[in-house]
């Protein structure tokens, strides 16, 4: 199949990379917005084109894979589909609702996929945990805790990433790989109480979102942190916790309640059982995110996230930094920005 990527940035690369490594996959070329990108793109053999334009008309790409800033993401959506094109786009989808569902709607009228890369799924530490908490292993989940922390990523004068308009700041671009995740475990949600911080250095924020089966989740993100990108889950159940943490651990912790076996003279209780479960560095989450879109346009099956659970990560982070912003908390029932799909 033949695959075609505009942005040539980190992430960009990222996905080239992956490309390369399929066999199944022949990177046709790679599109950039500076001057400095066609060098860096030559340098590793792939075809350069100055114009999404030019490399639809030219190289006849059967995917686009968009790997741009999050304000360009409707304006390439809507190109590629119109061409016949499917489309495989970066997080987050949008930056508004009106403009996510005008991709999902566009895609659906030309009959071309529509793949949004929230690759926190294809983490194996995440797929794991995903398995052993639908398997009932903890029980009935009460909370979520997770906390993403990172170096700013707008340290370049005039980043876009500053411009809260255009990158959605720390939620819209860094806490919504756990906002859907979270979503992807415990359902829909109710309301969305958020509480952020910025200076010119930082950005934080804290959300708590209630969901309608009662469970909760405490979502924790900085941009600005001093060391490298770290990332932390627990999960509470009624029968246990799950917990994985990539700064201290290799593998994914389980703490569950278990039975004492009857001894002499004492009583049955509780005792915590700690199980070691499967590393989490076991394969490249960004080529298997890749690799299974390729393969449902291929085989027509459906993806493990959709355009609406994107579409429902985007609601949830739009509504916390509503939240933020005013103060209060957002019922998600009553917060309408662009529309449901």
């Amino acid at each position: 199949m033949k695959v075609a990527i505009i942005g040539c940035g980190f992430m960009g690369f990222t996905h080239a990379a992956a490309y390369q490594a399929m066999a199944n996959v022949e990177l046709v070329g790679m599109c950039g917005m500076r001057e400095r990108d066609r060098m860096r793109v030559v340098e590793r053999g792939i075809p350069y084109f100055d114009t999404l334009e030019q490399m639809i008309s030219e190289a006849k790409p059967e995917v686009i894979n968009i790997c741009l800033p999050t304000h360009l993401h409707k304006e390439m959506t809507v190109k590629a589909a119109s061409a016949g094109i499917h489309v495989i786009c970066e997080k987050p989808m949008a930056g508004n609702l009106a403009d996510a569902k005008e991709m999902i709607q566009v895609c659906k009228r030309n009959k071309v996929k529509l793949f949004i890369a929230h690759v926190l799924r294809f983490f194996p530490s995440y797929q794991n945990m995903t398995a052993h908490v639908r398997q009932g292993e903890i029980g009935d989940l009460g909370v979520i805790n997770t906390r993403r922390v990172v170096a700013h990523p707008g340290k370049e004068p005039g980043s876009w990433y500053n411009d809260d308009a255009k990158s959605g700041g720390v939620v819209m671009d860094l806490m919504i790989h756990d906002t859907d995740f979270v979503s992807s475990l415990l359902g829909e949600a109710d309301t969305v109480y958020a509480m952020k911080r910025k200076t010119a250095e930082k950005q934080y924020a804290l959300v708590t979102i209630k969901f309608t089966n009662g469970t909760l989740a405490n979502l924790e993100a900085l941009w600005g942190y001093a060391g490298p990108l770290t990332y932390s889950c627990r999960i509470s159940g009624k029968k246990g916790v799950i917990r994985f943490n990539s700064e201290s651990s290799s593998s994914i912790r389980m703490i569950k309640d278990v039975e004492k076996e009857k001894v002499s003279g004492a009583d049955s209780g509780s005792a915590a059982e700690a199980v070691r479960l499967q590393s989490p560095l076991l394969r490249d989450p960004y080529q298997t995110q890749l690799e299974h879109f390729i393969a449902c346009i291929k085989d027509g099956t459906e993806p493990v996230i959709s355009e609406y659970d994107a579409y429902n990560a985007l609601l949830l982070s739009l509504a916390a930094n509503h939240s933020a912003e005013i103060g209060q908390p957002v019922k998600l029932s009553t917060f309408a920005t662009g529309g449901e799909v």
